[in-house]
């Protein structure tokens, strides 16, 4: 019985008709390509994550520690990292949508990712649209 109802499994590959939706982490998505890429979650200390200094190791002792440790992380690198990311992200379909809390659970307001805001300063983003307000919930 086993053998005949997983016979057909892993027939069709990924990307092939019926691919449907995938979820994936931001750094499982970086590597792939997509028709279309919707970015979840761009609020400010979500995407880009917060920066935060090592109590145990902050960068000023990191740093010497480069030369023999080059992939040691650094805090003054995080972010460079994430724009990094974000502009791959942005490059991997050619539609995207970004998409972000305007409350969180509680009612108070969140703030939009800085990347958001930059493209939007550089007129590069068409003006938001509130799902809440558009379906009427």
């Amino acid at each position: 019985l086993a053998r005949g109802a997983l016979r057909d499994i892993g027939e069709e590959g990924f990307g092939s008709a019926g691919a449907g939706v995938r979820f994936f982490g931001v750094v499982e998505a970086r590597s792939h390509s997509f028709e279309h890429l919707f970015l979840l979650g761009l609020n400010r200390d979500v995407f880009p994550r917060p920066l935060l200094d090592d109590p145990l190791l902050p960068d000023s002792v990191r740093r010497p520690l480069e030369p023999l440790l080059p992939e040691i992380p650094l805090k003054s690198r995080v972010f460079e990292e994430e724009h990094y990311l974000f502009a791959q992200l942005l490059a991997a379909s050619p539609r995207v949508t970004l998409s972000g809390q305007v409350a969180d659970d509680d009612g108070r307001a969140r703030t939009v990712s800085p990347f958001v805001e930059r493209l939007r300063g550089a007129g590069v983003l068409p003006d938001p649209v509130e799902v809440a307000r558009k379906w009427g919930t």
